[in-house]
C-alpha cells in the first residue's frame, strides 16, 4: 500500500496527485458533454446555491461571510489570484514563505515577507487553510493584527477549504478585504474551475467585477458547476473517506492532517498524498 503513497516534497508538477475522487464525480463527470447549456441557470442561481455549499460544512466552523456583500462569481481562485496580481504586480503583493507555489512559478526569486516585518500598506494574498501547513497558519491572528496595525489589506485564498475538517475562522476580522472559495478540491473540478469570491468593496474596474457584470463566465463551466451543487454536499470526501484516512494513516505510520488527501511523516518533514490509497477502496 505505501506504494501508492505520493511523496509531494519531490519537485515537478502535482496536479493529478492532489485532486481526490469519488464515484459520484467520475459518474457526474461522465454524463456532462462540452456543449452543455441551460439558459435558466443565472449567475445569481449559481452564487446562491454555491454559497449554501461553501457555508454549509459540518466540520469546519466558518464565519464572517454577512460583512461581505459584494459576491461575485471567479474562475477558480486562481483568477481571484490572478485579479489581484494584474492590479497589484507579483512585487506588489506580500506573500509568506511556504504559500502556494503558484507565486515562486511566476518568479523563481521571489522574496517572501516576513510576519513581524510586514511592509505598511503593501496587500498581502495568504492561503487559508494555508499552503505549507494543511492548516490555519500558526500566527494568523498575528498577522491580521500586524496588517490592521499598518494598513495593509489582505486577501485570502481559500482554496483547500472544502477538503478540510476542524477550521474554524472568521473572515470578518477588519483587516480582510476579501476572500475566495473553489469546487475544484472539494468536487475534483480541476478540470472545471469555477467558484466565488466574497469582497467588502464594489469595484467595478477589476476584472473579476467586469467578467460578472458583462457576463462573460463561460456558461459551460458555470452550468457544470451547477450540476455538481445540485448533487454533492458539504463535506462529501471527509465523509466518504474519513474512516479509511485515518486506517490508511495509522496503517502506515502517518501523522493525519485537516486535509482529506494529505497525511505527514511522524517527524513532520514529508508531505504525502493518499490519493490513490483513497480511490482504490472503490476502484
Amino acid at each position: 500500500m505505501r506504494d501508492l503513497l505520493i511523496n509531494l516534497n519531490n519537485t515537478g508538477p502535482k496536479l493529478e496527485s492532489v485532486f481526490l475522487s469519488s464515484p459520484i464525480c467520475r459518474e457526474l463527470q461522465s454524463r456532462i458533454r462540452p456543449e452543455l447549456y441551460d439558459s435558466t441557470i443565472t449567475l445569481d442561481k449559481f452564487k446562491q446555491l454555491a454559497q449554501n455549499y461553501f457555508q454549509g460544512s459540518k466540520l469546519n466552523l466558518l464565519s464572517g461571510f454577512d460583512k461581505f456583500t459584494n459576491v461575485d462569481i471567479v474562475l477558480g481562485c486562481t483568477q481571484f489570484i490572478d485579479d489581484l496580481l494584474l492590479h497589484y504586480g507579483l512585487h506588489g503583493l506580500q506573500i509568506l514563505a511556504h504559500d502556494y507555489g503558484y507565486y515562486w512559478r511566476l518568479d523563481p526569486n521571489l522574496q517572501p515577507a516576513v510576519v513581524g516585518e510586514l511592509v505598511p500598506d503593501r496587500p498581502l494574498l495568504i492561503s487559508m487553510p494555508f499552503a505549507g501547513e494543511t492548516d490555519i497558519h500558526p500566527q494568523m491572528s498575528a498577522i491580521l493584527d500586524e496588517c490592521l496595525a499598518k494598513g495593509i489589506p489582505v486577501h485570502i485564498d481559500s482554496a483547500w477549504i472544502t477538503c478540510a475538517r476542524d477550521i474554524h475562522f472568521d473572515y470578518s476580522h477588519p483587516a480582510i478585504q476579501s476572500f475566495a472559495m473553489s469546487l475544484s478540491k472539494g468536487m475534483d473540478l480541476s478540470w472545471n474551475r469555477i467558484g466565488l469570491r466574497w469582497s467588502r468593496i464594489q469595484d467595478d474596474t477589476n476584472s473579476v467585477s467586469i467578467y460578472n457584470k458583462f457576463y462573460m463566465i463561460p456558461r459551460a463551466m458555470l452550468n457544470i458547476g451547477y450540476a455538481h451543487l445540485e448533487v454533492i454536499k458539504p463535506d462529501h470526501l471527509w465523509n466518504l473517506y474519513g474512516d479509511r484516512y485515518f486506517e490508511i494513516c495509522k496503517d502506515l505510520l502517518l501523522r493525519p492532517t485537516k486535509m482529506i488527501h494529505l497525511a505527514r511523516s511522524m517527524d513532520r518533514k514529508t508531505c504525502y498524498s493518499v490519493k490513490h490509497i483513497l480511490e482504490k477502496s472503490w476502484k
